[in-house]
């Protein structure tokens, strides 16, 4: 309502009033629509805040409970999870009982075979090994001295060999030596061949230069003679005296062709003597090896043997420690068999509380899907709620005015 005062005070229903009314009655449509318009929006306003704070309310208690029911679905996968671990764990534990349990024989078995073996090794097989090694020893000592002998003749053989060789060697070196002199000799004998072809009597030096040549050919016919004195025992020098330089030339041209060819004869002898020294040496070198072969096999025999008896001693330790060790062996599986009935006795109780466990477990699954489907129920049901005062909101009508004069007015 709105109340309408004016500011001219006419008498009612004169005909001032009458224009008065008239005239301000579209202003007073307009206010009357507005002040409506107002209240409308006001009650919107209100509802909608209203409804918004449920919104939120719903909101905060819908995310507590959906919360609390993952916390209660965690506990009961963690709890799902203990459980089959459990179960894994024994049957493993089963598992690992029954392989305890054949390990165990399967140890009964080894020791009954152990002290088997070592009675066996104890009282016949190392008594019949030291015996095999002694007359193993014998044979040996009796090829060692045979071995001895063989050497001693080995080595004057070498020692004879060795001296052949050195001559040879020696007649070798001698060869080459005078291989170069005769080469060095045919050099200086053509030199002063040419030279004194060429020689000119009408020239100056012509007379200090046949002195040269002269002295020249004096030291190869030296030469010359020392290596005839070598190779001929008894050798005598020819007298030249008479000769000119030019014959005296000739002479040792031909001398030194005639020591070629004896030389050229003596490398055939010298590679033939080479030949049978070598082939000696082979057989020589053969016979070494067989010997050395034979010690080797010797001595590897001998070691053999000390190897042996050391492991024949050790092997008598070895039993005591065996002996020690099987006395041991059947306390330990004394223990096993104790282990094994225990284990049987803790897996009977883990089963009990397994069962126990999983009666507990379906107990909390039962009681989470009931919660859960509570939750649901009441989830819809507030969800429902707010869509209907959404839509009661939404159904408001928009406000009509009514302008009421004093002679639409019943109060009047």
């Amino acid at each position: 309502e709105i109340l309408v005062k004016f500011h001219e005070d006419y008498k009612i229903y004169s005909d001032e009033y009458d224009a008065y009314m008239d005239e301000k009655e579209p202003v007073w449509e307009e206010l009357a629509e507005q002040a409506a318009q107002n209240r409308h929006d006001r009650i919107v306003a209100e509802a909608t805040e209203e409804l918004e704070d449920a919104k939120k309310e719903f909101a905060e208690e819908k995310a507590d409970a959906e919360a609390e029911l993952e916390d209660a679905r965690i506990e009961l996968a963690d709890a799902y999870k203990e459980l089959t671990d459990a179960e894994i764990e024994i049957a493993d534990a089963k598992k690992e009982l029954t392989d305890g349990r054949a390990t165990l024989e399967e140890s009964r078995t080894e020791l009954t075979k152990a002290e088997y073996e070592l009675g066996y090794n104890l009282h016949v097989k190392l008594p019949d090994a030291e015996k095999e090694l002694d007359d193993n020893y014998n044979l040996l000592c009796a090829k060692s001295a045979e071995l001895s002998e063989g050497k001693k003749q080995l080595e004057a053989g070498q020692q004879e060999l060795d001296a052949k060789k050195a001559e040879l060697e020696d007649a070798k070196t001698k060869l080459e030596t005078l291989k170069m002199s005769l080469t060095m000799l045919k050099m200086n004998v053509e030199s002063v061949k040419t030279k004194l072809e060429s020689l000119d009597t009408s020239d100056s030096g012509f007379a200090s230069e046949m002195e040269l040549m002269e002295t020249s050919v004096k030291y190869m016919e030296d030469s010359v003679n020392q290596i005839l004195g070598e190779m001929q025992p008894g050798y005598r020098p020819l007298d030249t005296s008479s000769m000119t330089l030019a014959q005296r030339i000739g002479l040792l041209e031909i001398t030194l062709v005639s020591i070629e060819e004896n030389v050229t004869k003596q490398e055939p002898e010298l590679e033939a003597g080479e030949a049978q020294l070598l082939a000696a040496q082979a057989e020589i070198d053969k016979n070494r090896e067989v010997l050395y072969s034979g010690e080797q096999q010797i001595n590897a025999g001998f070691s053999q043997i000390e190897q042996g008896r050391k492991e024949i001693a050790d092997a008598y330790e070895e039993i005591e420690e065996g002996l020690e060790q099987l006395k041991e062996g059947w306390t330990e599986f004394s223990k096993g068999e104790a282990e094994l009935l225990k284990g049987e006795a803790e897996i009977a109780d883990a089963e009990k509380e397994l069962a126990d466990g999983w009666t507990e477990y379906y107990d909390g699954l039962e009681e989470y899907e009931e919660g859960y489907q509570e939750f649901v129920t009441e989830i819809a049901d507030a969800e429902a709620e707010i869509a209907d005062a959404e839509q009661e909101i939404a159904d408001i009508e928009e406000p009509e005015s009514f302008l009421l004069g004093r002679e639409t007015n019943v109060g009047y």
